[in-house]
């Protein structure tokens, strides 16, 4: 299961990702992937001109600017399907 950074600081453990319906439900639009270590970044690919908030906490873990609600995994559970 993965986690939603929601840009308001919130944090959802144990989402599904399933699917691209709930990868794109969760970030709200068409999504990207961004690596970071071992892990995967489910963000939103129109964020930044979509003008979504800033999400604070996982732009400064990423080390760029981050846009919206972002879901965090492991890469074995977006390949190992």
């Amino acid at each position: 299961m993965a986690t939603l950074y929601k840009a308001d600081g919130s944090i959802e453990e144990g989402v599904s990702i399933d699917t691209l319906k709930e990868m794109q439900s969760h970030v709200g639009g068409f999504i990207e992937y961004l690596y970071s270590g071992n892990n995967v970044l489910i963000v939103n690919d129109e964020g930044r001109i979509r003008n979504l908030p800033l999400n604070g906490f996982m732009s400064s873990l990423y080390g760029a600017p981050l846009y919206g609600d972002i879901v965090m995994t492991r890469i074995e559970e977006i390949y190992e399907r």
